[in-house]
């Protein structure tokens, strides 16, 4: 997805990802399933640009870097909720 090549995939391999079939992948769960989305795929090159670049755009915004690092935050911003600790008071020079 990252590179902008169309997936195709079962629905457990697509599981815990945020897609959706037929926008940003094809999922087949069975093998004939499976069989006929690579060939729509290798039939209409427009379907396969149109499903690679949504998949791109899929990572980006989900999975990219920004997203990660809102993610680490947010769980560290919890933590430190959790734990008590004033996070504007904590000094940055200390080991």
């Amino acid at each position: 997805m990252a590179t902008a090549t169309p997936v195709v995939s079962t629905s457990i391999g697509a599981e815990g990802l945020t897609c959706t079939d037929g926008e940003n992948i094809l999922i087949g769960d069975t093998p004939v399933a499976m069989a006929e989305a690579v060939v729509r795929l290798l039939r209409d090159r427009e379907v396969c640009v149109r499903i690679g670049a949504a998949g791109r755009r899929l990572v980006e915004k989900e999975y990219g870097w920004d997203a990660s690092a809102e993610v680490m935050r947010s769980e560290i911003m919890r933590v430190i909720r959790r734990v008590g600790v004033d996070s504007t008071s904590a000094d940055s020079s200390s080991p």
